[in-house]
C-alpha cells in the first residue's frame, strides 16, 4: 500500500522538492514547468514500465503472455492470429513487430509506460494552468487506475490526447486520422470523434440546451444505437447489465461539482485567448453522462467515459487559477488536493492495484 499511496502523492512531493530551486511557481515559468513534468513523467513511466504483470485485475498477465506468443510467431502465424483472435489488429501487429526485437515480455509495459507518460504530461503542459493539480486528479480520480489495467484502451486514449491539439486548431482531417489510428488499438476510440464538435460550442444557456437535447435524444434511441456501440467496441454487451454498487457515487458528486463550478464562474471571453475552456467543459460533461449511464444501461459505459474525463484535468485548474482571487485560490487549491488524496486513500481499501508489485519483487 505504501508504494500506491506514495505514487498518488507524487505530484505534490515533486512540487515541494522543486520549491527551494524556483523563484516563482512552477506554473509561472515555462522552463520550470517542463522540468517538473519531466520528473513526474519519468516517475509515471517507472511505475508502469516496472510493474509486475499480476498487478490489477489480471489483464496484465494476458498482455504479458500475448507478447510472448507474438515474439515466437512467424509472419504466417501472425496472419492466422489476426484473423482468429478477438483483438484489434493494430495492437497485434505492433506487438508482433516490437516483440521481434524486444523479446522480454516486460517490454509491453515499457512501451506502454512511455506512451502514457509522454501523452499525459504533454496534454497537461499544453492545457493545464495548475500542473500539479491536474496530475493529482489523473492519479487519484480513476484515470490512472484504469490505464494501469486497460492497456489496449489506454493506448487508444493516449493517442486521442494527441488529437486534442488538432481539435483546438479546428483541423478536422488530421484530427480524424489520429482518432482512426486509435481505433486500431481499441475500437471504442471512435467515440472521441465527438470532441471535434465541442470546439464549436460555447458555455452559454443555448449550447447547454442543445447539448442536453441531443443527450436526451440519444438516451431515447439507446436501444437502437446500442447494437452499433457493440460493433465499434467489438463486443456483445447487453443493456441492463449495470453496476448497482455505490462505489461511483463519490466520483459522480465530484463531476457534478466541477461542472457546476465551471458554469458558475466561467466567462466566455476566455474562449478566445487559447484556453479552450468549452472544449474541456463539454468533454467533462459527456464523460460524466457516460459515467452515470453505468447505473442505468451498462457498466461498460464507464469505460467509454474515460476518453472524455481528461477534460476535468483542464477545467478545474482553470477555474481556480482564473476566477478566484489569490487568497481564495491557495485555500481552494489545498482543499482540492486534500480531497483527491482522501479519495485515493478510500480507494486503497478495495483497489486491485494493491499490492503494487514491481517485476523484481515476484519470482
Amino acid at each position: 500500500m505504501v508504494t500506491y499511496l506514495l505514487y498518488m502523492a507524487m505530484p505534490a512531493i515533486v512540487w515541494v522538492l522543486f520549491m527551494p530551486f524556483t523563484k516563482y511557481s512552477v506554473d509561472e515559468n515555462d522552463s520550470h514547468k517542463k522540468k517538473y513534468l519531466f520528473v513526474c513523467g519519468a516517475l509515471m513511466f517507472f511505475m508502469l514500465a516496472c510493474r509486475h504483470y499480476t498487478v490489477g485485475s489480471g489483464d496484465g498477465a494476458w498482455y504479458y503472455n500475448n507478447w510472448l506468443l507474438m515474439s515466437n510467431s512467424s509472419f504466417e502465424s501472425l496472419k492466422i492470429i489476426v484473423g482468429d483472435m478477438d483483438v484489434e489488429s493494430g495492437y497485434l501487429i505492433i506487438s508482433w513487430i516490437l516483440s521481434r526485437v524486444f523479446k522480454d515480455p516486460q517490454f509491453v509495459f515499457v512501451f506502454y509506460g512511455l506512451l502514457v507518460s509522454v501523452s499525459v504530461c504533454r496534454f497537461v503542459y499544453k492545457n493545464s494552468e495548475h500542473v500539479m493539480m491536474s496530475l493529482t486528479m489523473f492519479n487519484c480520480l480513476g484515470l490512472w487506475g484504469f490505464m494501469v489495467q486497460g492497456i489496449r484502451q489506454g493506448i487508444a486514449m493516449c493517442i486521442c490526447l494527441f488529437a486534442v491539439e488538432y481539435c483546438k486548431k479546428k483541423k478536422f482531417v488530421p484530427f480524424l486520422l489520429v482518432v482512426l489510428l486509435a481505433t486500431l488499438f481499441h475500437a471504442s476510440a471512435i467515440v472521441f470523434v465527438a470532441v471535434y464538435f465541442f470546439s464549436s460550442l460555447h458555455m452559454n444557456i443555448r449550447d447547454y440546451f442543445i447539448t442536453g437535447a441531443l443527450v436526451v435524444v440519444g438516451m431515447l434511441l439507446m436501444d437502437y444505437l446500442w447494437q452499433y456501440v457493440n460493433y465499434f467496441i467489438n463486443d456483445s454487451y447487453e443493456i441492463g447489465i449495470t453496476d448497482d454498487s455505490s462505489g461511483g457515487i463519490v466520483s459522480t458528486i465530484i463531476y457534478i461539482l466541477i461542472l457546476a463550478l465551471a458554469m458558475l464562474f466561467h466567462k466566455n471571453e476566455y474562449d478566445t485567448d487559447g484556453n479552450y475552456m468549452s472544449v474541456f467543459f463539454y468533454m467533462t460533461l459527456i464523460g460524466f453522462i457516460a459515467f452515470v449511464m453505468r447505473y442505468s444501461y451498462n457498466t461498460i459505459a464507464q469505460r467509454v467515459s474515460y476518453y472524455f474525463l481528461f477534460g476535468q484535468m483542464a477545467v478545474l485548474p482553470t477555474i481556480t487559477r482564473r476566477y478566484l482571487v489569490e487568497k481564495q485560490r491557495g485555500i481552494i487549491n489545498l482543499v482540492i488536493i486534500l480531497l483527491c488524496y482522501g479519495i485515493a486513500i478510500y480507494k486503497a481499501s478495495y483497489t486491485l492495484l494493491i499490492p503494487y508489485n514491481f517485476f523484481w519483487q515476484v519470482v
